[in-house]
């Protein structure tokens, strides 16, 4: 009888936790494409150059293409694209060994930090290109 009780209750909490797992989806997807699951819809238009980023509010999510021109200090860097400059902070560990020059074009993935009358980039990934 417990056997039967276990089993049963294992049964229903499986047939139950399938609709828990679903993802969202708007309706806009193609039926037949497969996917691992996630958002599908409509996204906040990404951040990719310094003139956005030195508009925008806090924490806002970016990916700069450009040149880290100079050291400004440990872990502060001027960072240069075509449309102007920031500050970007990158921590050692995020380097991963690159060596990177200012003629180099790098890519940087962060979000914005504003402080009081200022704002910059913290870096979460950088890659050489």
């Amino acid at each position: 009888m417990k056997t039967f009780i276990t089993i049963s209750t294992l049964g229903l909490v499986l047939a139950a936790s399938g609709s828990a797992f679903a993802a969202f989806n708007d309706g806009n997807a193609s039926q037949g494409a497969s996917t691992l699951g996630g958002f599908n819809g409509p996204t906040q238009g990404m951040i990719n150059t310094v003139q956005a980023a030195l508009e925008s509010s806090d924490d806002t999510p970016v990916t700069l293409t450009g040149h880290i021109v100079k050291a400004l200090g440990k872990k502060d860097y001027l960072f240069k694209d075509d449309t102007g400059e920031i500050t970007v902070e990158i921590s050692h560990k995020r380097w991963q060994g690159q060596e990177i020059t200012p003629s180099d074009t790098v890519q940087i993935v962060g979000e914005v930090d504003k402080d009081w009358s200022e704002r910059d980039i913290d870096v979460d990934t950088i890659r050489k290109l």
